[in-house]
């Protein structure tokens, strides 16, 4: 089976100035360092991935390194890629069972192709977890994004690596491995969020909105381990503990102002939205934790949200969309949290409708899920 490495869409950079490194940094202590490492070296041939490769060069420069940071391409690897000679029954088959892969635990007998993707990618997951055990991560800016011109967009395989991550962790869970799986999808996320800025917090707009998108990706990621992990209360403790001391989301709207300060109307109101819309999910999929940890100690989940503060939660979650806190309801077996959404509209939850977290998961059939 062919595996293509993903493709990263460039444009030409010089090399930063003299005194713009992140050097007063120890390599050995840069997770940055080993985050170039993904992206070192390529096989495709594009002229694209030229300007990739000069600015990984640049980076590396204001980084004080002076060799390639590894001899072996690790950069995340797709089994199948959408082009004009593909069977697209076959690849609408595959991306069927790459999304189950990312969802519920699986092994080598359910999902073949996808156990062959997630080894092609070993050496990059092994990668992830040795820079979250970096003690920083700062990556310089180029040229380009200080001065918000054009699409800085070399870190692209961030994404698919995150979703072998996935895909990995669900793995894990089915082999009763659901720390493993856990500090996976943690360090993916803590990644993902270290890159949204350069070195003093520095905004980097195309970061900001990458960092944005994947970190947002990733809250599924985690509900669908709480839903499959089978966590003890301590283990779940644990859990909330790391969404506390994870690196702050990024700020999309200000990385646009400082970049890109005569973006139209239309687009500011949009990234304002889509922030308030990943922000919330957040907050939801931390409140999700956070009554699990309830219904592990107590006995079932609470009535209302204000009885998980002050020993579950500092604070019940805000709703960005409209005044006052989150909604929640108890249902059979579960609960539904929600935020009414861009729309305004309280839809009890709904799905597609409000921003919504359920457990357990029920048959789109299901009022609790319809909002009917």
């Amino acid at each position: 089976m062919t595996t293509l490495a993903a493709v990263l869409l460039c444009l030409p950079c010089a090399p930063p100035a003299a005194g713009e490194a992140a050097a007063d940094i120890p390599p050995d202590r840069n997770g940055a360092v080993l985050f170039l490492r993904f992206f070192e070296e390529t096989t495709e041939r594009s002229e694209l991935l030229e300007t990739a490769t000069r600015q990984r060069r640049a980076l590396r420069v204001s980084l004080g390194l002076k060799t390639p940071g590894g001899s072996v391409p690790v950069a995340p690897k797709r089994d199948f890629q959408p082009d004009h000679r593909v069977d697209w029954e076959a690849f609408k088959q595959a991306n069927e069972r790459f999304l189950q892969a990312r969802t519920r635990p699986w092994t080598p007998a359910d999902f073949p192709d996808v156990e062959e993707w997630v080894m092609v990618n070993r050496s990059a997951l092994d990668l992830l977890r040795e820079i979250d055990r970096r003690p920083e991560f700062a990556m310089p800016l180029l040229p380009e994004e200080r001065a918000g011109e054009g699409r800085v967009t070399w870190w692209r395989p961030l994404r698919p690596l995150c979703e072998v991550a996935e895909a990995e962790a669900m793995r894990l869970i089915a082999v009763g491995r659901p720390t493993e799986a856990w500090d996976l999808l943690d360090a993916a996320d803590r990644l993902a969020r270290r890159l949204a800025v350069g070195p003093g917090g520095e905004p980097a707009m195309d970061r900001a909105m990458a960092s944005q998108s994947i970190s947002g990706m990733l809250t599924w990621g985690k509900r669908d381990w709480l839903r499959h992990a089978g966590a003890d209360a301590d283990m779940l403790a644990r859990c909330r503990a790391d969404l506390t001391t994870l690196p702050a989301a990024a700020d999309v709207p200000a990385a646009i102002a400082a970049r890109w300060s005569d973006a139209p109307e239309d687009i500011r109101k949009m990234v304002v939205r889509d922030a308030k819309d990943i922000g919330v999910r957040h907050e939801l999929t931390a409140l999700a934790f956070a009554l699990a940890e309830y219904r592990a100690r107590r006995g079932e989940y609470p009535d209302r949200l204000d009885a998980l503060v002050p020993d579950f939660l500092l604070d019940i979650p805000a709703d960005s969309f409209a005044e006052g806190a989150v909604r929640y309801r108890r249902k059979p077996g579960g609960f539904v949290a929600w935020s009414v959404g861009p729309n305004g509209i309280d839809d009890r939850g709904a799905v597609f409708r409000d921003i919504s977290v359920h457990f357990p998961i029920r048959p789109d059939s299901d009022p609790d899920i319809s909002g009917e």
